[in-house]
């Protein structure tokens, strides 16, 4: 049991403590500064590793593609599924009133914006009287698109009143000559409900700002370019595309969503779990919402969960790093306080020896600095975290470039803050207990010499780290590399050749402070023949003691040498992020030619751009993303086709020396390909036959079946390409126009076999005799021809003829297509031919956009009796790409250019 006879002391320690706080708060100004600063390491420890995982967190997204950070979603609807005003009104306010629900609870600033978007059905676009060929256009309207968009030409709203206005990107309006005040027509074909509708375009629009997540993809003013067809929005007024939707297209189904915009500088790294929770249970509830409608199931994209997640375990692997690092931080603080506070003390033997003399206890002198300890610790403990993280936040923006710092305080600062307020507890109370073992007529210090070397001097252990430090230090310079070859003959970064640098420092410090006490001693004779006494008095303690003033000598120096250090060690991430970057770009500039005109494909020369001012090297390269490298065809191996010029690459990337050499693939000698075309050639005329080849399974050999003429009206596509003089592409559509032996084709299902596989036996045989009666005399040669562009430069050779088809033979194994090439002919303005047949050249060769998917292919010459061409012969089950190449050489490298 405690009695008061014990608890008095204790009550009056406190009280005294408090009060020597109180009235000598400045003589303590350096001890509470030096508690605090140790405290604030503390705190600043898990809040720096915070921050830094904080800054990656936000560097890592805005790395990724927009479209991954956020979400998007999109169903499908149309006006006789649902009503848009009732979507665009009920629906929507559910939506928002979800996402704020599930994401406010993480941080009011972190879901920076909801957008309402919508687009209508690809329509056809029909200028005067004529369709535009290739392109289709939606009718769009996105939340607020009209204040993230610059004006080129026109204005928005329009002054004068239109039917329905609309603005095209100035992409769009370049490639197909669109002007402000066109009116265009939309014609949607899709629906007997559907009726066409005009829009005046009154305004030729660009992104205000490239880098808005406004623009994520989908962007509203995008160019999806597949199949040689081009559709793109011409943004509309909500209004405008409501009554679209409701009106002029109601059966066909339109695009309604909603896009959400993260500021992700708002979300702290601690929350990252809470904010993957959310997101997930944000995506399932979104779902229920949208999926409760009308119309298609839901989509929703997003791939933040995955992102977050995967940097989340990254961060975990650094985190013995950081704490290693911060550990030798609060070391050095621990070093500098027991310093300090140890200097401190001297100047207290004083006020110590007073309360000696006056009968104080060495136990009681004990409690009653305690208590002083304990409350300067304890405040410092529950201030620090604040002050660590107001330094981190005012810091961070300047030495991270970034506009916004998320740091929140949790337990763990207050926790680390606590720790080191007892480490510095228990420093001002272990320095306290010399002073109280000096004797009273000592109490002054002054005439108490002291030693002259630290332990560390005296067995020379600096020396040797100066051997150690200068071996490293010249391997270092001499191999211009901090790598070394490992055993396995890899490189492996040299811990010794690391940490020299430090080792030079304390050992070059602790070498000076050798020659301290000899120059103390030589300025004191200095001064001593002087006249005058302050410099003699000054400069005689000094030589007294210098073990005390070489240690603030050291201290300083150390502090000093730990700012040159930051200040180098700045300048050492500078540049391995420069090097990473620059070895992530490759050059400074990575430039891609856009055609102005459809279909064409041209490259300016090297020189070109290497004349242009400030260019040191130019290089070409070419890239194919998401390439399927599977040699089977069965699966799916994702990779990238890269192919750079050998010769100018390596002027342009960047590539560090002590890394290795670049090594570069060879150039490949392939041969050139392409047959020159006669002077003149302004059209190409081909004839195609094509017709079904039937399997006996009697005599295992393939007989004529139908000819498929419609087939080559409807499910092919030929084009031909050609290259001009400059090297420019240019891709020529070749359209059927007459059938040999057949005058009138505008009713083509003449031709066709109008049964299906379950007809009776009856009908299939009259159906038969009315199309043998139908194809009696036509030989079914389809005629088809192409314009040439007139833009291409002069002399002009005809690269590759391909063609593409959706027509499979999936209900029979036992078809095959028979496609008969021949009479490929360049022509002049008359439509006279101005060569022979080019068909009849023994160079051509064949190739599959997927071989692995062609069940048989055949690449031969046609009979004599019909003519000079060649016979394709394939059995498939998918839409299918062909080219046929002509070379120069009898044997040609054919490269599968995929669909």
């Amino acid at each position: 049991m405690i009695t008061s006879r014990e608890i008095i002391p204790v009550i009056w320690a406190a009280r005294f403590a408090t009060a020597r706080i109180r009235a000598g708060w400045r003589s303590r100004v350096i001890i509470v500064a030096s508690v605090l600063l140790t405290t604030v390491i503390g705190a600043m420890s898990p809040l720096y590793t915070a921050l830094v995982a904080q800054v990656g967190m936000v560097q890592r997204l805005d790395s990724q593609p927009l479209e991954t950070v956020n979400i998007t979603s999109r169903i499908g609807l149309s006006s006789l599924d649902a009503n848009f005003y009732e979507v665009w009104g009920t629906l929507d306010t559910s939506v928002r009133q979800s996402a704020r629900t599930s994401f406010d609870s993480i941080n009011l600033d972190w879901l920076n914006e909801i957008d309402l978007w919508s687009e209508s059905a690809s329509m056809f676009v029909v200028r005067g009287d004529t369709d535009i060929p290739n392109l289709k256009l939606h009718a769009a309207y996105y939340e607020n698109w009209e204040a993230r968009v610059q004006v080129i030409e026109g204005e928005i709203p329009p002054s004068s009143p239109a039917e329905v206005a609309g603005a095209v990107s100035s992409e769009l309006a370049a490639r197909y000559g669109f002007a402000v005040g066109d009116v265009i027509t939309l014609d949607q074909r899709g629906w007997a409900t559907s009726r066409p509708f005009n829009v005046e375009i009154t305004a030729i629009i660009a992104p205000l700002d490239g880098h808005d997540p406004f623009w994520i993809a989908p962007s509203p003013l995008r160019l999806d370019t597949a199949q040689n067809s081009v559709e793109a929005n011409i943004l509309v007024s909500r209004d405008s595309l409501l009554s679209i939707l409701s009106n002029d297209i109601p059966q066909a189904s339109s695009a309604v969503g909603w896009r959400f915009l993260f500021n992700h500088d708002a979300l702290a790294f601690g929350r990252i779990p809470q904010a993957v929770e959310q997101v997930q249970h944000f995506d399932d509830a979104l779902g229920q919402l949208l999926g409760a409608g009308q119309g298609s199931a839901p989509t929703i994209n997003t791939h933040l969960p995955a992102v977050l997640t995967s940097y989340a375990d990254e961060i975990n692997l650094l985190n013995a790093p950081f704490g290693v690092l911060m550990l030798q931080v609060a070391a050095l603080v621990l070093f500098f306080l027991l310093i300090t506070v140890t200097l401190t003390q001297r100047s207290e033997r004083h006020e110590v020896a007073m309360l000696q003399n006056r009968g104080a206890l060495d136990g009681q002198i004990m409690l009653l600095r305690a208590f002083e300890g304990v409350i300067i610790c304890v405040i410092a403990a529950l201030v620090a975290p604040y002050i660590a993280r107001q330094a981190l936040i005012f810091a961070a923006p300047m030495l991270t470039h970034t506009h916004q710092v998320t740091l929140e305080l949790d337990a763990l600062p207050f926790i680390y803050s606590g720790v080191m307020s007892v480490w510095a507890l228990g420093v001002l109370i272990i320095t306290l207990r010399p002073v109280l073992k000096l004797p009273l007529i000592s109490a002054g210090g002054s005439t108490v010499r002291a030693i002259r070397q630290s332990w560390w001097q005296r067995y020379y252990l600096d020396l040797l780290l100066v051997v150690v430090g200068s071996a490293a230090l010249f391997r270092l310079l001499a191999t211009n590399s901090p790598f070394a070859q490992s055993l396995l003959s890899g490189l492996r970064a040299d811990p010794l050749l690391l940490i020299a640098p430090a080792l030079l420092f304390i050992a070059l410090g602790s070498i000076t402070l050798r020659l301290f006490p000899s120059l103390t001693d030589l300025t004191a004779r200095l001064f001593a023949g002087r006249r005058g006494a302050e410099g003699a008095l000054a400069t005689w303690s000094v030589s007294r003691d210098p073990a005390h003033y070489a240690r603030l000598a050291f201290l300083l120096a150390l502090a000093i040498g730990i700012g040159w250090f930051a200040i180098s060690f700045q300048a050492t991430l500078t540049r391995s992020y420069t090097d990473q970057s620059r070895y992530r770009v490759g050059a400074d500039v990575r430039l891609f030619e856009q055609d102005v005109q459809p279909d064409t494909i041209s490259t300016a020369t090297l020189e070109t751009y290497a004349e242009l001012d400030s260019v040191r090297a130019v290089a070409t390269g070419f890239r194919i993303d998401d390439l399927n490298l599977s040699l089977d065809g069965l699966g799916v191996t994702a990779g990238q086709f890269l192919a750079v010029d050998s010769e100018s690459f390596e002027g342009t990337a960047y590539w560090r020396d002590d890394l290795g050499r670049l090594t570069l693939p060879s150039s490949s000698n392939l041969p050139e390909t392409g047959i020159l075309l006669p002077t003149g050639t302004v059209r190409l005329g081909l004839r195609l036959r094509l017709r079904d080849s039937i399997l006996n399974r009697q005599t295992g050999e393939h007989t004529d079946g139908v000819l498929l003429i419609s087939s080559l009206f409807d499910e092919f596509t030929f084009f031909v390409r050609v290259r001009g003089g400059d090297g420019t592409y240019s891709q020529v559509q070749l359209n059927p126009f007459a059938i040999e032996g057949v005058e009138d084709i505008t009713d083509l299902s003449r031709f066709n076999l109008n049964v299906n596989i379950f007809a009776p036996p009856a009908q299939v045989e009259a159906e038969t005799s009315r199309l043998q009666a139908a194809l009696e005399g036509v030989s079914g040669w389809v005629y088809f021809a192409g314009e040439i562009d007139t833009g291409l430069v002069s002399p002009l050779t005809l690269d590759t003829l391909y063609w593409r088809t959706n027509l499979s033979n999936g209900w029979s194994p036992m078809a095959q297509r028979e496609l008969e090439i021949a009479g490929l002919m360049p022509l002049d303005v008359d439509d006279q031919p101005l060569n022979d047949d080019l068909m009849e050249v023994e160079t051509w060769s064949l190739t599959l956009d997927n071989p692995t998917l062609i069940m048989t292919s055949q690449f031969e010459r046609m009979p004599a009796d019909e003519g000079r061409g060649w016979s394709v012969v394939w059995s498939q089950r998918q839409e299918r790409t062909y080219y046929i190449r002509y070379c120069f050489v009898s044997t040609c490298a054919i490269y599968s250019l995929g669909n």
